[in-house]
């Protein structure tokens, strides 16, 4: 058995948290009634589940991509938008994908898509403490002080703590290159994160998430993961057996 939320994650329908909106809208029948709550329990060969009226099968194959996210690019995989978005950059994927959390519009970097929602869930999760690792480039006075309170914590204007790790990696006429870890990937935190320290973002990279790296990969290119870094992101989340029931 596993919770119906999850069971459309799995099937590659949507995110976990997505799943549990398209629930609760009543969007989603069970054995031919409509449920709304997300925790509903589904038998993965018995039960017959419908999205909007169309069964939803769970997948067999997952992807996992990578995609080196050039700045200038919305990250949503919906096209009917006037600026450009993540999805113009996929090409040759016939399988419904979306991305692992996201990157502002004028952010570059590491980006991961994939269709299995459940690990997606897992790696966005604040519980589960995936480092994601930027490259900042800043410009403000007093610096070294602001990045050693980063480990105590910043309060941000909605009064929540920002913690993280910090290490300035260049400086020079005002401006630095600031190497900042961060496990937890809420919205716009780190352009938040400088603001409360009275500094400016000018441009900002994640380098990394989960260990995964764009190394070999072109601004707007793409790759499939390794078996190894897919083994590493299961792992790190506790789906190394792939099972549907933990």
């Amino acid at each position: 058995m596993v919770r119906l939320n999850r069971y459309l994650s799995l099937a590659g329908v949507a995110s976990r948290r997505k799943a549990d909106l398209l629930i609760q809208c009543g969007r989603v029948e069970l054995n031919g009634k409509r449920v709304q709550k997300p925790g509903t329990l589904v038998h993965e060969k018995n039960d017959e589940v419908r999205l909007d009226g169309v069964r939803v099968n769970l997948k067999e194959d997952f992807l996992y991509l990578i995609l080196n996210k050039p700045a200038g690019f919305l990250t949503t995989m919906d096209n009917g938008f006037k600026r450009p978005v993540i999805l113009d950059l996929i090409r040759g994927i016939k399988t419904r994908i979306f991305p692992v959390g996201r990157l502002d519009y004028d952010t570059q970097g590491v980006l991961l898509l994939t269709n299995d929602g459940d690990l997606a869930y897992r790696l966005t999760h604040p519980r589960f403490q995936i480092a994601r690792v930027y490259k900042v480039k800043v410009r403000g006075k007093g610096l070294e002080n602001k990045i050693k309170t980063l480990k105590k914590g910043i309060r941000l204007e909605d009064g929540k703590l920002a913690t993280g790790e910090g290490k300035i990696l260049e400086k020079h006429n005002g401006q630095a290159i600031i190497k900042l870890e961060l496990k937890e990937g809420r919205k716009r935190e780190i352009k938040r994160i400088f603001k409360a320290l009275g500094c400016k973002v000018e441009q900002l990279e994640r380098v990394s998430f989960g260990g995964i790296r764009a190394r070999g990969l072109k601004s707007g290119e793409w790759r499939h993961l390794s078996p190894a870094e897919v083994f590493n992101l299961r792992k790190m989340t506790g789906l190394e057996g792939g099972s549907l029931t933990g």
